[in-house]
């Protein structure tokens, strides 16, 4: 469907619904202006959370990471970026410690979503607005279908 999920209602903090895609890649996009972090499986969201920044203003333009391992029993996961335009000399480099500290999340969240990420899996962290009021209309690029 080409319906954009609900946002977050005021009281809600998180939502997590991992059976409207069951199977697929996982990757994640954290806007740190929205306060949000979306989960995606095969395309689609399976869960949003709002996050908290403790030093807001230090993520600053459109950074990507690609997992390199699973995280092992209690352990965090690996993440190495990858040198998109504007940030190439950052390809190879690990996700800093300082970084990953300074987003918070609700544990219970991260509980559910740690289990599904794969070496491959995608974090996409941008200080650009991801939310629907705050991205404009809805437009298709590309598609599949061809033109009616």
């Amino acid at each position: 469907s080409d319906a954009a999920p609900e946002p977050l209602a005021p009281d809600e903090a998180s939502r997590w619904t991992p059976e409207v895609a069951p199977a697929g890649p996982v990757s994640l996009v954290l806007s740190s202006r929205d306060e949000r972090l979306v989960v995606l499986r095969g395309g689609v969201e399976i869960g949003r959370t709002r996050l908290r920044l403790r030093q807001p203003g230090t993520w600053t333009g459109t950074h990507a990471f690609v997992m390199d391992a699973p995280a092992a029993e209690g352990a965090e996961p690996r993440w190495i970026a990858v040198g998109i335009p504007g940030h190439e000399a950052e390809a190879g480099q690990p996700l800093d410690r300082a970084s990953i500290e300074n987003v918070e999340l609700p544990p219970a969240f991260v509980a559910q979503v740690l289990p599904l990420l794969q070496a491959g899996s995608v974090l996409v962290a941008t200080d650009a607005p991801i939310l629907p009021q705050s991205t404009g209309p809805l437009l298709r690029v590309v598609d599949a279908r061809p033109p009616g």
